[in-house]
């Protein structure tokens, strides 16, 4: 359990902003997130 965290949250807690700055990590609002089978297949 992430304790009610996103990943994205708790990578925040634990890593440096810099390094996820630096893979151009960014949060995505959960409304912006599309969960669809259709965009895993090739």
């Amino acid at each position: 359990s992430l304790n009610g965290c996103t990943p994205f949250e708790l990578a925040l807690l634990l890593i440096d902003r810099k390094l996820l700055d630096l893979c151009q990590l960014e949060r995505i609002p959960a409304n912006q997130v599309i969960l669809k089978p259709s965009l895993l297949k090739k």
